[in-house]
């Protein structure tokens, strides 16, 4: 199934695991963090209320307090009205907090002890106005309150889930355990100072009080921090507790419960009693004052815990909510840092086998037909296995360029080979068979078995120039000629005896000029193809006219112009195309071989080459011959002896003029010296050649001079050796 999945699935994937284990972690821990924070933030609202309901209590214990004082008055006083007001002030901050904390109350006995203080307290809303209570009833009333109250806030603890809360809230129990000893002792010196005297079970009565006090003050210091601890030893000290005994505590004071009830009861009347009630009150508040100090450090410290909790949750959700973004960031820049070189990677191949390899196999296969492709290289960067990959995958590339260009380059060179052996042998037979030929002329005396023989020469050299051509398409380098300068008349009647239908063609002007014997083969082949194009292409009763001259540059410029059809403005553009620059030759060979010919004996000669519409139809070909390659004959009247007299221009020609008439057949060029070449004169529309008797020795001797002229023209250049033997 995996084989299915694109890189990029597959990345995702990879990456998805970890990110999504990440992303749970992430949420877990900030869920778990808000909801601590949640619980501490629940606990310091319980520590605050804690608080509030001991600052009830007790503000509750010191109006109880001033009540009972009014009551044991002669006459009985009002209710104390400063005691009245810090209750009621105590009272107002603990219905707040009720309110504040009363969704945060998970356990019913709670929220019922909270029911039941806040009816006791609905007491002292009767205390105002005419429905005032009577003292002793809002006595026991503030009692019943206080003690509710301090109830209330033992019971607290079953709610709170924090430690620290939850230590201090038992610390507060006992201390409330220790204030009901108190409490329970002040009532015992009442009912002493009313009877008069003690008891006689009083030790008895006290000990289980004095006892619970004791255990309640070991366990309580066992609890509190050393502030607390060093706080409710001072109380011991200075005498707020009783003597506790054996509690094994160094330098222990007290009070002595029993001494203190009986020097009270001792006494007579209210200020005794008053005495003992104001004892008792101050013991109470010093324990109360401990048992504020610790709840007012644990609602701190509530408080500090839950900032401190919502902080880090809130931190701990940007860092993780940071992390899970830089994560999914880095997986996003890898993946894509793996992903994109993989596609660059896998377009390149996927270019490189579907278009560039197959158009380079193309283009090699058809040169010069297909334009050979641009392989782009594959580009690598990095160092890990994708760019290795990328760097085989180049080498591969290049192995496989190299080696189709290579495979290429040996296809064309035996394919040149070949066509180069061809050539050559052609040339051997052709040779041999013009050797025959001419064994045959010298023993023939029919003058038109002469002619016919004359024919079969000039095709076999026309054979040969086919031959030729061939060497040029297959680049063979050309052979060294040496020899005098050749006139340039001489080199364009060498190329119409290699043309088929030599007889159209006449020399209309030319300037005299003559040209090294090394370049007069190849320019003669050009001409030569160049005219065998202007007959072929043109109607059979038309000449094809050529013309010379000299430019003002130095250079010479030869135009070949024929009376054809012509040629669209586009196939000339494609044929000077070809001119310009020859497509190599493949196995296939098009139809513009002749031009291909050409274009390459062009760039050898250093020639230039172009083909033009005429005037009044066809197509000239302008040959410009570099004027390092000419020169001018010294003496001029010899040159203009040898000339053909100049006809007229076929620019000014009349319609009709130049056309050849059909029963006018003139015979082929004959190879004479140059001293007795013949002239040939243009009369109207017709080409006439001089008639001579036609001898056979006559015939002979002009196929001889011309085979000669042919033979020199096309000597190769050869050691002194061979010269001396030559002469000799």
């Amino acid at each position: 199934m995996l084989e299915r999945l694109t890189i990029r699935s597959k990345l995702l994937l990879l990456l998805l695991t970890p990110l999504v284990a990440l992303l749970a972690v992430s949420v877990s821990g900030t869920i778990n963090r808000f909801e601590a924070a949640s619980v501490a933030g629940r606990d310091a609202r319980l520590a605050e209320f804690a608080l509030a309901s001991a600052e009830l209590s007790t503000a509750l214990q010191t109006e109880r307090w001033a009540v009972g004082v009014a009551v044991s008055a002669t006459p009985s006083e009002s209710q104390p009205a400063a005691e009245a007001a810090a209750t009621d002030r105590a009272l107002e901050r603990w219905n707040e907090l009720v309110v504040t904390v009363w969704d945060d109350l998970a356990v019913p006995d709670v929220r019922a002890e909270i029911v039941l203080v806040s009816e006791h307290l609905d007491v002292r809303r009767s205390t105002t106005g005419q429905d005032r209570l009577p003292l002793p009833v809002l006595h026991a009333g503030l009692a019943e309150s206080a003690k509710a109250t301090g109830a209330l806030v033992t019971d607290l603890s079953q709610e709170a889930a924090e430690i620290e809360l939850l230590r201090t809230l038992e610390v507060v129990q006992e201390l409330f355990v220790m204030g009901a000893g108190l409490e329970r002792i002040s009532a015992l010196g009442d009912d002493a100072i009313a009877a008069g005297g003690p008891p006689p079970d009083l030790p008895l009565v006290l000990e289980p009080t004095t006892e619970a006090i004791r255990a309640a003050f070991e366990r309580a210091l066992v609890s509190l921090p050393p502030s607390g601890a060093t706080q409710l030893e001072r109380l011991l000290a200075d005498g707020y507790l009783p003597m506790l005994g054996s509690t094994g505590l160094p330098n222990v004071d007290g009070f002595d419960p029993i001494a203190a009830i009986t020097a009270a009861a001792s006494g007579s009347g209210v200020a005794e009693s008053d005495d003992w009630r104001a004892q008792t009150a101050t013991r109470l508040t010093a324990l109360n004052e401990v048992v504020l100090t610790e709840l007012a450090r644990s609602a701190t410290h509530s408080a500090a815990l839950a900032q401190s909790q919502q902080q880090e949750a809130i931190m701990f959700a940007v860092l993780s909510g940071t992390i899970v973004v830089l994560a999914l960031a880095t997986a996003f820049v890898v993946g894509r840092s793996v992903r994109k070189p993989l596609i660059r990677l896998t377009r390149a191949a996927q270019q490189l086998s579907r278009e560039e390899l197959p158009a380079l196999v193309e283009a090699l296969r058809n040169p010069g037909q297909t334009p050979a492709p641009t392989v782009s290289p594959i580009q690598t960067r990095g160092r890990d296995e994708v760019a290795q990959l990328g760097q085989a995958l180049a080498d591969v590339q290049r192995a496989a360029v190299d080696v189709a260009k290579e495979q290429g380059d040996l296809l064309h060179q035996g394919v040149s080979d070949i066509v180069v052996n061809l050539a050559r042998r052609n040339q051997s037979l052709l040779d041999r068979q013009i050797e025959f030929i001419e064994q045959l002329e010298r023993r023939e005396e029919d003058p038109d078995q002469l002619d016919n023989l004359f024919r079969l020469d000039h095709l076999a050299t026309r054979m040969r120039r086919n031959a030729e051509s061939l060497l040029v398409l297959a680049g063979a380098e050309p052979t060294r000629r040496r020899g005098h300068r050749v006139a340039l008349d001489d080199v364009i009647r060498v190329a119409m005896g290699e043309v088929e239908d030599f007889r159209r063609i006449r020399l209309a002007s030319l300037d005299p000029v003559t040209l090294e014997s090394s370049r007069a083969v190849d320019l003669a082949h050009l001409m030569a193809e160049l005219m065998d194009n202007a007959t072929q292409f043109s109607p059979p009763d038309t000449a094809v006219d050529i013309a010379g001259r000299h430019m003002d540059d130095g250079r010479y410029q030869v135009t070949i112009a024929d009376q054809g059809i012509g040629m669209s403005p586009d196939q000339l553009a494609a044929a000077n195309a070809v001119l310009t620059e020859p497509p190599p030759i493949g196995l296939e060979l098009g139809l513009s071989l002749g031009l291909t010919v050409v274009a390459r004996l062009g760039r050898r000669l250093d020639v230039d080459l172009v083909l033009t519409s005429g005037l009044n139809g066809g197509v000239s070909a302008v040959i410009e011959l570099p004027a390092g390659m000419i020169e001018r004959p010294r003496i001029e009247h010899q040159a203009a002896a040898t000339m053909p007299s100049p006809a007229p221009s076929t620019a000014t020609r009349a319609p009709g003029e130049g056309r050849i008439p059909p029963d006018v057949q003139p015979p082929l060029p004959m190879r004479r010296p140059r001293g007795e070449r013949a002239v040939q004169s243009i009369s109207g529309s017709a080409v006439i050649v001089g008639e001579r008797e036609r001898s056979p020795d006559h015939v002979r001797h002009t196929l001889s001079q011309y085979r000669s002229g042919l033979r020199r023209g096309r000597q190769p250049e050869h050691s002194p050796a061979a010269e001396s033997e030559e002469s000799s």
